[in-house]
């Protein structure tokens, strides 16, 4: 028996909203106790359920029907359960022993474990060599335990108490030729055709390695009539339904086999919670506390009334939904069993109190957060192969937000609270989800985003009526059903909640896999292994043909494969307690596996890598017949690893990608896709329905590419895939995140059911509220084109590799990885390499900007508010061919960063100078102008385009041109400039603007010229002027306070007396900082014609209350200031 013994929390339950910059692990002590306990502990398998299980199936194996026989399993197992309280907890309830324990269900497969204790002499399944597993975090801590005598290690994760290693071996060999894995193989081994196909599919790494361990899952249970009925309702209906029972053929008393394992399974699950009921209240009577003891008696009274009952406040919905959730969670290896619309069917147990006062916001936090770590608390062993897949995560997925049936907005207080308790408490799991409508308030959304800037990389936004109108198509169900039960089973993968059976698949599909069968005429180039042949093509017709021929072949095979297996899951690990809880089971007396279901269409199949085979692809249709001579000149470049054919390499790199708004590549994408979606369709499931399709990656992408030889998009042999559905390959989006989703949108998301897009940015991209707008704004425009879902990494890569350095600071750094997020030093290495290596968008850095008309900059929370923009009716006629020099254009910039140096210093403009050294490419004024209309709808109502630099005015007619013709379209123009070009040649530039940044470093002439190189009697006599023509509403001054040059209270002055007799209104203080450091030797070299050297400021940092001064000098001059 585990120890249970714990210490007490302290007296305080007063919750706290946790800000972004802390390491939150709680609000109150009980829970920060609770994840203390999680992050230092490590993984262990726990033999307890297994063990007792296998004690019951002794008792009556042979004595039952099939499914009465796997209920007094599950049953019996359950009930002899130790059940552990640590005291404080404000809800109990524990899959093991252990903090972070799994059980190793032997009844699914049991070679892996008799592999791992020696006791079986096979050979390791082939994808552990291309399988890694993480090393850091708690599984550094099971490596560091496993010297002592206490423990052995188990799946290069995991802890085995050595008094368990035996009791273990022995359940293992017991259900070595009873379990799941063992029928199965027995059955599609002899019975299926293609039984070869699928062996050598593992051994090519085609496919994921088997499955049978964590088959099941990607389901939601039906918590609403769970908890609304109670244990004892449902254990009546179904007494009545034996009592009224009248036998009507002979597979009709299938339905009483049913009903009573489905008793005797709900009266298992009693007896468990009883368990904890007479150990809460053994607790009570031998603590000294008082506290304590009433805390323990009030436990033992929960437990005494829910499940078995329907509850009557909050505190006992939220432990009988722990109890009934953690019941389902027991009887199977479940990987994407979820809760789904929690905050839906929580809402008629939350409410009542909340708006009575009785349930305060610090109790509700303490308790959403005690389920969040519950919920973390629980993992999975699996084979050594499925370890690194899952990464770790169990795919527990909480659902947010959506509608009614009605079509109404279901968005509430309580939906506010789960995502705050995340904020408090950011553990891994449950990762949340979010249903997105136009309806939802803007608060509830403002507070997702909130969450989602913390770094934790959800909630996960997913564009309900995508996934209505697929829903739609494929189930038939009423569109009221969908709406109110539209949940989310797993990573990605949408489900009816309580009524449908689990998205069940065999594992995963490699596509580049299926790209070389078909490059090398079916044969696998890195094993030699033989499938179906097809002709070695010569052109890109035949390479896609024998793609697809490929992929018809994998898939169905598959699938076949599958059904076969899951028909010995039917007769050895049949869901009865799910099954119960799933409508219309019941109704109908029949189990999960005998389509029980109101919805038995949900079995898919999985597949990823999809985006690699597009760039390669494109690469061979815009190189083949010029750069590159012939396909096999590029197979003998991917056999070489590109050795030899270094310039081959560097050709095929830059080869259009996917992510660009390139028509030519995302037509191969949409082709691709859809053929794949119809394809999987085409197979029928082990229930009689069709296959649907579905996409994603989880951790697949680094052993699927490891298998893999190179390929045309650029990699080398070995290296990652691409991750998610949709999510470009690293590196290679050049034209920012509204190009990405464009291609994106292009795709037909209703054909799926599931899909991924990860993003990532840097954090200073989203600061503010504003850039909180600015996130909603994209994914509004997104799902308008009918996007299906976005995800966002919002961290910083340099602190990531920080943390591959030195994982013991960063024990608590979660990253999003695929349809989950985890522990980054928990990651695989190259899982860790690859979050780190995607494009990350860093949108401080100005070049072509949307700047928000609403900008919220005050720490007061003072809003300043632009007017609307000017009439497009005021642009004149352009010249499209008109033709500049930019750096380069960046979507998607909230504003520029804060304390840049002299603008006319840089040299590196995104409208560059007129100098004899020019960085940048030309680009004509109408490519500028298209491309902003193509990305506008992205803009939102707030947004538009900036000019930045460098000196946009430098190239004052091209940029007039490129004004006009935004403003003629009606797209809101504004401009960052330091005002240094004759007035005559700018007039007109800043009477189209509607927003325009103008610097203003100082007033002293020579000290403009010491530090500049040029006078600054442009920029003060054009001041007046430009307030003017663009209206003082519109006109922000930015003052960059530089140490040594504009620091003086005499110059404050100067600078305040100036700027409010020009009519400036707006005045922004940009704090000096060191990030243009690296830029100093580069204009030494380029101002070579005077031989000037140019240095860094005079001291690294601003004098002790120069902001303040400033700030305070002005405001004297009735001039609205900011500091950023």
């Amino acid at each position: 028996m585990a120890d249970t013994s714990d210490v007490t929390r302290g007296t305080g339950r007063k919750a706290r909203c946790v800000s972004t910059q802390e390491i939150a692990t709680g609000s109150t002590a009980a829970i920060r106790e609770m994840f203390g306990r999680y992050v230092s502990s490590p993984l262990v398998v726990d033999v307890e359920y297994i063990t007792n299980y296998m004690a019951a199936h002794k008792a009556v194996c042979g004595t039952l029907s099939p499914i009465e026989c796997r209920a007094e399993c599950h049953a019996y197992a359950m009930e002899h359960l130790t059940p552990v309280i640590n005291l404080g907890e404000p809800i109990v309830g524990q899959k093991t022993r252990y903090p972070r324990g799994a059980v190793p269900y032997c009844n699914y497969a049991s070679s892996y474990i008799l592999r791992e204790l020696g006791s079986l002499q096979v050979v390791a399944e082939s994808q552990d060599e291309v399988t890694e597993v993480g090393s850091g975090g708690g599984i550094q801590i099971s490596k560091d335990l496993s010297s002592s005598s206490q423990y052995v290690m188990f799946g290069k994760k995991f802890l085995l108490p050595v008094k368990d290693v035996d009791a273990l071996k022995e359940t293992a060999q017991y259900f070595s030729d009873k379990c799941m894995q063992s029928l199965g193989d027995k059955i599609w081994m002899t019975c299926f055709p293609k039984a070869a196909y699928i062996t050598n599919g593992w051994k090519a790494v085609l496919y994921t390695a088997a499955h049978d361990p964590a088959p099941e899952g990607r389901f939601v249970l039906d918590y609403e009539t769970a908890l609304r009925k109670g244990f004892n309702a449902i254990i009546a209906e179904m007494e009545d339904k034996i009592a009224n029972f009248i036998p009507t053929g002979c597979r009709s008393m299938e339905q009483v086999y049913f009903w009573r394992a489905g008793i005797r399974v709900l009266r298992g699950v009693l007896s468990w919670v009883s368990n904890y009921q007479r150990e809460a209240q053994r607790l009570a009577s031998v603590t000294e506390d008082p506290r304590l003891a009433e805390m323990l008696t009030a436990i033992a009274e929960r437990c005494s009334w829910v499940p078995a009952n329907p509850p009557r406040n909050f505190h006992e919905a939220v432990q009988s939904f722990w109890f009934v959730y953690l019941a389902g969670h027991l009887e199977g290896a479940h990987l994407g069993y979820s809760p789904g619309r929690f905050d839906y069917y929580m809402y008629p147990y939350f409410m009542p109190e909340w708006e009575s006062g009785s349930l305060t916001e610090e109790c509700a936090l303490e308790l959403l957060e005690a389920l969040r770590m519950k919920m973390t608390m629980v993992e999975y062993v699996a084979s050594f192969s499925w370890e690194g897949l899952g990464s770790g995560n169990l795919f527990q997925n909480m659902m947010l937000g959506g509608v009614d049936e009605d079509g109404s907005p279901a968005d509430s207080e309580l939906s506010m609270l789960v995502i705050q308790s995340a904020i408090n408490c950011r553990t891994t799991q449950p990762t949340l989800s979010l249903w997105y409508t136009p309806q939802l308030q803007h608060r509830f959304l403002m507070k997702a985003v909130e969450c989602v800037k913390t770094g934790v990389g959800f909630p996960a936004f997913f564009n309900l009526p995508v996934y209505i109108q697929h829903e739609l198509e494929r189930s038939k169900q009423p569109l009221q059903v969908i709406r109110k039960y539209a949940s989310m089973g797993g990573c990605t993968e949408p489900t009816l909640g309580g009524m449908s059976y689990g998205i069940v698949q065999p594992g995963f599909v490699n596509h580049m896999k299926l790209f070389e069968l078909a490059l090398y005429g079916g044969k696998d180039p890195r094993t030699g292994i033989e499938f179906t042949q097809t002709p070695v093509p010569r052109t890109l017709e035949e390479l896609m043909a024998a793609y697809v021929k490929h992929m018809t072949d994998a898939i169905g095979n598959w699938q076949k494969y599958w059904n076969y297996v899951m028909a010995a899951h039917r007769q050895t690990c049949n869901l009865v307690f799910c099954s119960v809880l799933t409508r219309d089971c019941i109704g109908r007396g029949l189990s999960l596996d005998d389509g029980g279901a109101l919805w038995n269409g949900t079995p898919t199949t999985l597949s990823s890598g999809m985006v690699n085979v597009v760039n390669s692809l494109a690469a061979i249709k815009f190189l083949l017949g010029s750069k590159l001579d012939s396909m096999e000149t590029l197979r003998n470049a991917l056999m070489a690893n590109w050795k030899g054919y270094e310039d081959l390499l560097e050709e095929c790199k830059r080869a259009p990608k996917w992510g660009n708004n390139n028509n030519s590549v995302d037509s191969l994408f949409t082709e691709l896709f859809s053929a794949y979606c119809s394809i999987v369709s085409q197979g029928v499931n082990f229930l009689g329905e069709r296959y649907d399709p579905s996409m994603l990656a989880i951790s697949t992408h680094a052993p699927f590419g490891k298998a893999c030889l190179a390929t045309p998009d650029g990699r080398k042999s070995g290296d990652i895939l691409c991750d998610g559905v949709t999510s470009p390959a690293p590196g290679t989006d050049a034209c920012g995140p509204y190009a990405v989703l464009l291609s994106a949108a292009k795709v037909d998301h209703t054909q799926i059911r599931g899909g991924l897009h990860n993003m990532k940015f840097h954090p200073s991209a989203l600061s503010g509220p504003q850039g909180s707008r600015k996130l909603l704004d994209l994914i509004r425009t997104y799902f308008q084109r009918n996007g299906f879902q976005l995800q966002f990494n919002v961290v910083d890569s340099k602190l990531l590799r920080e943390a591959q350095l030195h994982p013991e600071n960063y024990r608590h750094l979660i990253v999003r990885v695929a349809g989950f997020s985890a522990f980054f030093v928990e990651l695989a290495r190259s899982i860790q390499d690859e979050v780190i290596q995607r494009t990350e968008h860093n949108l401080s850095d100005v070049t072509a900007t949307i700047p928000e008309r609403k900008v919220t900059a005050f720490p007061q929370g003072d809003v300043f508010l632009l007017p609307p923009p000017k009439s497009h009716a005021q642009a004149s006629i352009f010249s499209p061919s008109s033709t500049g020099t930019i750096f380069n254009i960046e979507d998607y910039t909230v504003q520029d960063g804060p304390g840049q140096l002299p603008d006319v210093e840089e040299m590196v403009p995104a409208v560059p100078t007129d100098a004899a050294t020019t960085v940048g490419k030309p680009i004509k004024a109408m490519e500028i102008i298209q491309l902003a209309e193509e990305r506008h709808e992205f803009y939102g109502v707030n947004g538009g385009v900036t000019l930045s630099g460098g000196e946009p005015l430098m190239q004052a007619g091209f940029v007039l041109d490129v004004v006009r013709g935004l403003k003629s379209r009606g797209i809101s123009v504004g401009m960052e400039t330091s005002g240094c070009v004759e007035w005559g040649k700018v007039s007109e530039i800043f009477s189209l603007l509607d927003f325009v940044y103008f610097d203003v470093k100082c007033v002293t002439e020579a000290t403009h010229k010491q530090f500049t190189g040029i006078s600054n009697k442009t920029i003060l006599s054009n001041l007046p002027h430009a307030v003017s023509a663009v209206g003082p509403e519109r006109f922000v001054v930015s003052i960059p306070l530089i140490p040594g040059f504009n620091t003086s209270l005499d110059e404050m002055e100067l600078l305040a007396t100036t700027i409010s007799a020009a009519g400036v209104k707006h005045v922004r203080i940009l704090p000096f900082h060191s990030l243009g450091a690296s830029k100093y030797p580069r204009l030494s070299s380029f101002d070579g014609a005077s031989k000037r050297t140019w240095v860094m400021p005079t001291g690294s940092k601003l004098p002790p209350g120069a902001v303040p001064a400033l700030q305070a000098t002005l405001q004297e001059h009735n001039l609205h200031v900011w500091v950023e």
